[in-house]
């Protein structure tokens, strides 16, 4: 039983595969390289992915929405390409390493002020702090619409108002909400909006993407052969090309596009739905075991669920769950260092369950059970097959 979806999901969709083995297959060209029949083909699924990109998501102007390799990709390429000397950035405890780390790097290198705001007990960020933190050179807002750990839900449309009236950039990590929960950038009014495409959106792994605003003047993180003005020796400053240098992963973005295209035409309303449905379930199931803590917030998640058992270590749980009961599920830190010191899950970190579409309800019962039952052993190591003190 597969439960880290937040990680990758799987099982994809068969559409997918059909898509991208078709262009293994029969097309197999670089787009915007050249102008026969099959490059001309490649380029336009390229194009009818980025398309579907920004619809999904409510992006204005597909051309502003560049792939890159991964979320990582996409967050460095905002960060390193926004921020100047001297630069001041309010980021928060909840954030992914993909986030922390440049910026870190950037502050120990005496490059930027930063500003790391804290959450509450279950990952959610007040957003008074933010504005609380805001300075005179502060360039940058970086946060995340959803916690990896807890799956808590950010404020993001009050922190968009926040970034807007005190003309700050913000830059949004939609990686666990796209594909989950509905998303309106329009709304949300972020700036740099960075996403993996493996997770919600049903992509295969090395395919993401980042969201520039049209207002904004980002340098890009790389520069090469784009296929057009090959002539000059100056980066093309035309959209998308400008940021996407090299041959880009065409055969990825044909998956990505069909998973977008799978998740329009099942309707996102129901995903979510779905997801809810299980992570209630789990809620419900588990919440009564009087040595299992749990850490999330219940009313503003998008189904992640993570939790630990009194006395054992995160990564027992997950090898007996995964030894015993054939569970795949996530453990450790996933990432996001800061945020455990907050929620209470120390330097271990958390047992994460992570549904997807894909996962019924008598799934997550057979995983309730695993649970209940491991729980109850620790009071009797002799209950299963293997130890479970570590």
């Amino acid at each position: 039983m597969y439960l880290d979806n937040a990680s990758t999901s799987w099982p994809k969709p068969e559409v997918i595969v059909q898509q991208m083995n078709n262009y293994m297959n029969l097309i197999g060209a670089s787009p915007s390289r050249s102008g026969y029949k099959a490059a001309l083909k490649s380029e336009e699924l390229v194009l009818e992915a980025r398309d579907n990109l920004s619809k999904l998501l409510c992006i204005k102007y597909p051309t502003q929405l560049i792939f890159t390799l991964n979320a990582t990709e996409a967050i460095n390429t905002a960060i390193f390409g926004i921020l100047n000397l001297g630069d001041h950035v309010i980021t928060t405890v909840i954030e992914h390493n993909s986030v922390l780390r440049p910026l870190w790097k950037l502050k120990e290198n005496g490059f930027i002020d930063l500003t790391v705001v804290e959450c509450d007990n279950t990952g959610l960020i007040n957003h008074t702090e933010i504005e609380n933190s805001i300075k005179k050179n502060t360039k940058l807002i970086a946060i995340n619409h959803v916690s990896n750990v807890t799956g808590t839900i950010q404020p993001v449309e009050k922190i968009g108002e926040i970034s807007k009236r005190n003309n700050i950039p913000f830059l949004l990590d939609i990686s666990q909400s796209a594909g989950h929960i509905p998303i309106d950038i329009s709304k949300i009014r972020a700036d740099l909006v960075a996403f993996s495409g493996h997770k919600g959106l049903f992509g295969p792994t090395g395919t993401g993407a980042l969201y520039i605003s049209p207002e904004l003047s980002v340098s890009p993180l790389k520069v090469g052969g784009t296929g057009i003005l090959s002539e000059i020796l100056d980066q093309p400053e035309a959209m998308p090309n400008k940021y996407e240098s090299g041959t880009i992963n065409t055969v990825g973005i044909v998956g990505l596009g069909a998973g977008v295209n799978f998740l329009m035409e099942t309707n996102l309303e129901k995903v979510a739905k779905h997801e809810k449905l299980l992570f209630d379930l789990l809620m419900k199931e588990l919440s009564p075991l009087e040595n299992l803590t749990i850490y999330n917030n219940a009313f503003h998640n998008t189904g992640l669920f993570s939790f630990n058992i009194n006395n054992l270590l995160p990564g027992r749980i997950g090898y007996l769950l995964d030894t015993v009961y054939d569970i795949q599920v996530r453990t450790g830190l996933h990432c996001a260092p800061l945020i455990h010191n907050r929620i209470g899950s120390g330097t271990n970190g958390t047992v994460r369950i992570s549904p997807g579409y894909f996962n019924t309800v008598d799934e997550i019962k057979g995983c309730i059970e695993a649970i209940v039952e491991i729980h109850n052993a620790t009071a009797d190591v002799t209950a299963l097959k293997i130890p479970i003190q570590q």
